[in-house]
């Protein structure tokens, strides 16, 4: 039995170098080397091509990030500055808008004083006009005379003051349309 498994075992052994691969090394000539050579300088200088183009890649995007940064300034800046010319004019049509409400109340009081005038005066020149009347026909006492008197120099005083309030008025017109 000893026997018969020192051969069995034997057997093994020669099976397993037999399996085992063995190492073949060819002999590289000059012309592999030199192929092998010039294709790892391509690979080589693809690489630094690569490189080279990416650097090139990064300059151009940190050029274009600068560029819209100053850009990005310069619209905001702008802004800025329209932002306060908007100011300006709004201030400027408050302005506008308070000199023409200055301005037409200034009309609207020179006109009333001109009406209350116009109509003062008819009104003084009929109070005159009917004292000559009763005057002429000599319906009148003395008393009634003087009081028609006293009238007439009240609505004259009053003609002269509204004559001023005219005046006024026509001063304020002015000075709306210089303002």
């Amino acid at each position: 039995m000893r026997i018969l498994s020192l051969a069995i075992l034997m057997v093994s052994f020669f099976n397993l170098q037999a399996q085992e691969p063995t190492l073949q090394i060819q002999p590289i000539d000059s012309t592999q080397i030199k192929s092998m050579d010039s294709m790892l300088l391509k690979q080589t200088e693809e690489v630094k091509l690569r490189e080279q183009e990416a650097i090139e890649a990064k300059k151009q995007a940190e050029e274009a990030q600068k560029s819209a940064e100053a850009q990005a300034k310069e619209v905001e800046k702008r802004a800025k500055e329209m932002e306060k010319q908007t100011k300006k004019i709004e201030k400027q049509q408050r302005a506008l808008e308070k000199k023409q409400q200055a301005i037409a109340k200034a009309d609207k009081n020179l006109k009333k004083a001109e009406s209350n005038y116009d109509k003062a005066a008819k009104k003084l020149e009929k109070r005159q006009r009917d004292l000559d009347k009763k005057m002429g026909k000599g319906k009148m006492k003395p008393e009634d005379i003087s009081k028609e008197n006293e009238r007439i120099l009240k609505d004259q005083a009053n003609l002269k003051n509204l004559e001023a309030k005219i005046e006024r008025a026509k001063r304020d017109l002015i000075n709306a349309n210089r303002n």
